[in-house]
């Protein structure tokens, strides 16, 4: 992705993992859109996001992760764009994809418009997970499942604001910007990719198996 194109992720959008652990040692990451005009913020929010992780890989150790996402400064114009399929992708990464295993995910100061949207992705998510997914209606019912110890302060919580820890992430992403720009370069040679062989989920077995008949 162009460099512009990356500056533009980090300009539209927030994405901060709280440099303190909860209570219950799961990593607290906050999204919160900045400029949601952009009708390509789901595509920078994912190029973002997966920066972050790539990082966390190396210098990051936690139980799971847990998502807050601050969606104030979501404009209909947006929601208006996101389609069961992409919903259905956001959930096929999370439960199967990340390395890090989700716990829950919370989103607060959702307008209205925007319910029927969390509705229709927690129906693409496995009920252990579903049941987790909560919609806020004030800071009251978000403090009911993290304390103010791991919220940043717009949040009024205890830690650094979203601005204040999105201003750091951007040095660390700098200190890899090697690493970044040689995962542009990465691609996949489709002719070194094993061949599915028959029976290869049978037991861990790979062959062709017959009927044996027994006395």
């Amino acid at each position: 992705m162009a460099t512009n194109t990356k500056t533009s992720a980090r300009d539209s959008n927030n994405f901060v993992c709280i440099p303190v652990l909860t209570p219950s040692l799961h990593r607290l990451t906050v999204c919160q859109y900045k400029d949601s005009e952009d009708g390509s913020v789901s595509k920078l929010s994912a190029h973002c996001l997966r920066n972050v992780y790539e990082i966390r890989i190396h210098e990051d150790l936690s139980m799971g992760e847990i998502y807050l996402v601050d969606c104030e400064r979501v404009k209909f114009s947006v929601i208006a764009k996101i389609t069961p399929l992409l919903l259905k992708q956001i959930a096929f990464v999370l439960e199967r994809v990340h390395s890090y295993r989700t716990h829950s995910i919370h989103f607060i100061n959702s307008p209205s418009y925007m319910h029927h949207t969390i509705t229709l992705f927690k129906t693409f998510l496995k009920k252990k997970l579903a049941d987790r997914v909560y919609s806020h209606k004030s800071l009251d019912e978000l403090l009911e499942h993290l304390p103010l110890d791991v919220l940043p302060s717009d949040f009024g919580g205890k830690q650094k604001s979203c601005e204040e820890l999105a201003e750091l992430w951007k040095k660390k992403m700098f200190e890899y910007k090697d690493r970044f720009d040689k995962l542009e370069t990465l691609q996949v040679t489709e002719e070194l990719r094993p061949e599915k062989l028959e029976n290869d989920e049978l037991l861990g077995y790979y062959g062709n198996f017959k009927k044996i008949d027994t006395d």
